[in-house]
């Protein structure tokens, strides 16, 4: 029901204040991982006002693309894992499959094309989303579930997986939406156009130059040379966050010197990483 008032579901003032001792304890937690600048509690201190509007609804709890079947026309056809099932505010419900709609850009074979169209992804699922359940999204709550959704993400990848730059990432993602508010549904996920750029020294000149990597699922996207700048070029439209890559000269994988840092690639070497915030 998108009435808020079917038996058993609690008030938005309360269960606001249930979130907010989570997101405290998760904070808390997540202040082990030294050198990572965390968003300050009292900036979800918010959500106690913006939920209290909210309609509820009952949400499948992982309703994400490895939990979807579906037939040989992409209609579905059953979803699974409902364990996590429960009465929340629809915003949450909605933050649950936008961030889970996020982390499939690194996985499957259509990953370089939700990396792409990712606004236009989440837009037109955000759309039919609120003409089914026929309530309205107030963009302010949704924003802090998101942040809310990625601080669990962080949580999960550094204390379980043991993955901290994932964890690092998500946190850089929950910054950001705490910090800068959804304004429209059509512009959930910033993009950045980026120029990757290659200066070839005076004595060598390649015959080709590429980018790939986690943005394009490390398919090579091809650089082109300009005469009058004498720079091998490539305009990028990219989603705010952490993008791991490398740079492709006559065939040999190299990191990229204007890249933000470095990381081990896992195979003896080192790949590049752009973060944008």
């Amino acid at each position: 029901p998108a009435d808020g008032h079917h038996q058993g579901a609690a008030p938005a003032d309360t269960y606001a204040a249930v979130e907010l001792k989570t997101i405290k304890r998760i904070l808390n937690d997540l202040a082990a991982i030294e050198s990572c600048f965390l968003p300050d509690f009292e900036e979800f201190v918010s959500a106690e006002d913006c939920l209290a509007g909210s309609s509820f609804v009952l949400s499948h709890g992982d309703f994400a693309p490895w939990n979807i079947f579906v037939d040989e026309t992409r209609a579905i056809k059953t979803v699974i894992d409902a364990e996590w099932a429960q009465v929340v505010p629809a915003e949450k419900d909605l933050a649950i499959s936008v961030v889970a709609i996020i982390h499939f850009m690194e996985y499957g074979s259509e990953a370089a094309y939700v990396m792409e169209n990712i606004n236009q992804v989440i837009g037109a699922f955000l759309n039919e989303y609120t003409q089914t359940a026929g309530t309205s999204i107030n963009e302010q709550a949704l924003s802090v579930q998101i942040a809310y959704r990625f601080l669990l993400h962080a949580w999960f990848e550094f204390f379980i997986l043991g993955n901290r730059p994932k964890a690092e990432w998500s946190i850089s993602m929950a910054n950001h939406y705490i910090r800068h508010k959804i304004s429209s549904i059509e512009h959930i996920l910033p993009t950045i156009l980026h120029s990757f750029e290659f200066y070839p020294a005076d004595s060598f000149m390649p015959e080709t130059v590429a980018v790939a990597g986690t943005f394009n699922r490390w398919s090579q996207q091809q650089m082109h040379y300009s005469a009058a700048t004498g720079v091998w070029a490539v305009d990028i439209n990219l989603p705010i966050g952490r993008h791991e890559y490398k740079l492709i000269v006559d065939g040999v994988f190299i990191p990229d010197p204007k890249g933000d840092f470095v990381v081990n690639d896992g195979l003896g070497g080192v790949q590049s990483v752009k973060v944008f915030e």
